[in-house]
């Protein structure tokens, strides 16, 4: 899910969701063999709504497969919904809704772009860490979301994509270029060797969703400091180890569930080294996990 909502309000627009597919016009595309179907709403912004969704969702779908593995069903449903304040998409195995709130507005904030192409990449990269590799998202919700947080952040926005360039035309932005996203790398490679090097403290991360570390919000433990680890990870252990490790543990539990001990044991497998396992202490606290 990209930012929280309740379980209640989630069955409510999923039952709306499966059952107004009629009202909505519809698109597709395919990508690594899956089709993807886009269902929209006709608005006065449905035009680039479904092309910058559909493009968002393809390259997400190239570079995941890429980077993770293969997605393990035939075709995914995107959807719009009125998710609610703060909440802009909700997955489930083969569906994702869109919050829409931002098109059905007069005036069309310019940033929503943006965010819906973070909100898309977002809920397509759950597809992974969620609906193929699953977890106990109310014990160890980092699992899920920090993981689904390092796709969609530490992947998808740090790739040139022609999703991310349109988006940057449609919000006469001039900033989104090939060299800006080097920079942006770089810089994050910059900070997290600085945090490796200067052993800086962090807060753990493999909590129950009811009882955060003291002074972190459980939204932050889950999203924030959930992708900062493995974002560190993949600096202390270098990218093509790191991304070895993950593939390594996308098709270990293929279509079953894991825990935050099965990830550090594949980790383990690629680098036992003292520097990752000081990144590791800084977040995993081993009174929290579960054989």
């Amino acid at each position: 899910m990209k930012r929280r909502t309740t379980l209640l309000l989630s069955s409510a627009v999923t039952i709306a969701a499966l059952f107004s597919f009629n009202s909505f016009k519809v698109d597709h595309a395919y990508a690594n063999g899956v089709r993807i179907n886009d269902y929209y709403l006709a608005s006065k912004n449905s035009k680039q709504y479904n092309k910058l969704a559909l493009m968002t969702a393809q390259d997400s779908f190239h570079i995941f497969t890429k980077k993770i593995g293969k997605y393990p069903y035939k075709e995914i449903d995107i959807t719009e919904g009125l998710l609610g304040k703060d909440t802009g998409g909700m997955k489930y195995p083969g569906l994702i809704m869109i919050d829409t709130s931002g098109f059905l507005q007069k005036k069309h904030p310019l940033d929503r772009y943006n965010e819906l192409t973070e909100d898309v990449s977002h809920e397509v990269g759950h597809q992974w860490f969620y609906g193929t590799v699953g977890s106990d998202e109310y014990m160890e919700p980092w699992l899920d979301e920090g993981l689904t947080n390092l796709l969609e952040n530490g992947v998808y926005d740090l790739t040139y994509t022609k999703s991310k360039s349109y988006c940057a035309k449609l919000m006469h932005s001039k900033f989104y270029t090939r060299k800006n996203v080097k920079r942006a790398n770089k810089i994050l490679k910059e900070n997290a060797n600085q945090f490796i090097n200067k052993n800086q403290k962090a807060n753990y991360i493999n909590y129950p969703v009811t009882n955060p570390p003291k002074g972190v919000d459980t939204e932050d433990m889950a999203y924030e400091l959930g992708m900062d680890f493995p974002a560190v990870l993949k600096v202390a252990m270098g990218e093509t180890k790191f991304f070895d490790a993950l593939h390594d543990y996308y098709q270990t539990y293929y279509l079953k569930q894991a825990t935050t001990q099965d990830f550090l044991n594949i980790i383990h497998k690629y680098d036992n080294s003292k520097k990752v396992n000081n990144v590791i202490n800084k977040f995993i606290d081993p009174k929290y996990l579960s054989e």
